[in-house]
């Protein structure tokens, strides 16, 4: 499977940064993977494009609402607009 780079929303790094700041980025991993488990199967991708790394932009939804949503609502992240 090929990972996906939420839009708008900024999360905390697995490298670099401060222990805390892992730490977070722990939760977070946690918290994605969980919320994707208690939705298989009914899982939504919109793929927006690709970044000049070739990687995958989009947004992941569910009948519930969209994993960029309840990591802003889990404090899991921050609105992210790109350029601001």
């Amino acid at each position: 499977p090929e990972r996906v780079r939420l839009l708008g929303v900024d999360t905390e790094e697995m490298r670099g940064g401060t222990p805390e700041t892992r730490a977070a980025a722990r939760l977070t991993l946690m918290l994605t993977q969980e919320w994707l488990i208690k939705r298989a199967g009914q899982l939504d991708l919109t793929v927006c494009r690709r970044d000049s790394s070739g990687r995958v932009l989009g947004h992941v939804s569910a009948s519930d609402g969209s994993l960029t949503s309840a990591l802003l609502l889990a404090g899991h992240g921050r609105i992210y607009e790109r350029g601001k």
